[in-house]
């Protein structure tokens, strides 16, 4: 069983990777989410709204669709902060309120 499903994955994945960008924008339309590599180790992800604009943003170190369990990678504090004021100066920033993270040990949490 384990070889079928095997094989299959190999098929689904020679099939997909035949095909360009292009070919699934024309097939399928514009694409809600977008990944870009914005530099070396930095990957920057952005989610549209129903208008075409982006409505949020990720930065964060490269991410394969199939998450597999390995250490953590770790990106440039300073590459990231570059890519955060190309993507969203500070100027055009609002007012950051009542933001915190609690970070122990592996596990982190975001209180807005």
């Amino acid at each position: 069983m384990r070889i079928v499903a095997g094989c299959l994955l190999v098929a689904v994945g020679s099939v997909l990777l035949t095909q360009s960008s292009q070919e699934f924008h024309s097939r399928y339309g514009e694409p809600d989410i977008e990944r870009f590599a914005a530099r070396p180790g930095i990957s920057l992800a952005v989610e549209y709204c129903s208008d075409h604009l982006a409505c949020q943003v990720v930065i964060e170190p490269p991410q394969s669709l199939i998450h597999q369990e390995e250490q953590a990678r770790l990106m440039s504090s300073d590459g990231a902060s570059q890519v955060l004021e190309k993507v969203a100066p500070v100027a055009m920033r609002g007012k950051e309120t009542n933001a915190m993270i609690d970070v122990t040990g592996c596990v982190q949490g975001s209180h807005d």
